[in-house]
């Protein structure tokens, strides 16, 4: 049995960065293996409506986390996000031709599509030894299964 969890996130989602930090704090020898997930299109697959559109409820990774949760800076702004990628030494004409490659983008949309048939429904959502722990205040339990 191989000794990973799978963790299913996108940048969006305020739970995943709770989850990001918790999973910063673990042993270096716990393999997480990061899988980026257009949640938008998740939800979309699963038919889930975000409950911002509901009316009646109205660095590498890390500094992308922090950029969008902790200093509320708009990563979706080129300026910001070049900003961003000189404080991670990113070469900034690679990325932008890269973001574009279709490649690149086949292979997001490949990881949302394996998400969605595994049955994933939100982001953070944990994979350990196929079973699956949704939230991020469930780690724990991903770990209990990771050490079982």
């Amino acid at each position: 049995m191989t000794k990973e969890i799978d963790f299913y996130f996108d940048f969006i989602s305020p739970y995943t960065y709770l989850a990001y930090k918790k999973i910063q704090s673990l042993p270096k020898n716990i393999k997480i293996n990061y899988k980026l997930v257009l949640l938008g299109g998740l939800h979309n697959l699963q038919e889930i409506t975000a409950p911002a559109f509901i009316n009646s409820k109205l660095q590498y990774i890390d500094k992308m986390f922090k950029a969008y949760w902790k200093d509320n800076l708009d990563i979706s702004s080129e300026e910001t996000l070049i900003s961003l990628l000189e404080k991670c030494k990113i070469d900034i004409n690679n990325f932008f031709k890269k973001i574009i490659d279709r490649i690149i983008k086949d292979k997001l949309k490949d990881v949302t599509k394996e998400a969605y048939v595994k049955g994933v429904f939100g982001a953070p959502t944990f994979i350990v030894n196929n079973k699956m722990f949704w939230e991020q205040d469930r780690l724990n339990y991903a770990l209990d299964e990771y050490n079982y």
